[in-house]
């Protein structure tokens, strides 16, 4: 994965938001599955790539600093999933919706160096592949 710190010009606008490596869950069908993922937060936009139990994806999308939430699609190469969310303290807490009928909610959070994913996370998931993104 690329490192989005890599850019001289790429520092968060809001604390709520730091760029760099994001882990959670979302979940579905009354389980949890991890989702670890790069992403670049810069004048509004969210961008990065990613890896959970379904494979590896691509993030677009949009953030408001002021209101701290955020849409992005998720790109897997055979369908996409839309996501809504809301900034605080603990990450992002929202849903995600692939239209017409499956939804659920999920949570990611910044991972600081030397912070481990058990942080913030009482229930044990499912760990997503060992595949490298963007290699």
């Amino acid at each position: 994965m690329r490192n989005p710190g890599d850019d001289a010009d790429s520092e968060p606008e809001s604390e709520d938001f730091p760029s760099g490596e994001w882990v959670g869950f979302y979940q579905a069908f009354g389980s949890r599955h991890r989702q670890r993922m790069h992403l670049l937060f810069r004048k509004g936009e969210i961008v990065g790539d990613g890896i959970d139990d379904v494979g590896e994806f691509m993030i677009r999308g949009r953030y408001d600093a002021v209101s701290r939430e955020t849409w992005w699609t998720k790109s897997y190469p055979s369908h996409d999933v839309f996501y809504r969310g809301f900034g605080e303290l603990e990450g992002i807490w929202g849903t995600w919706d692939i239209p017409p009928a499956h939804r659920g909610g999920f949570h990611i959070w910044p991972r600081y160096h030397g912070e481990g994913e058990g942080k913030h996370e009482q229930t044990e998931v499912e760990e997503p592949t060992s595949v490298t993104v963007g290699s």
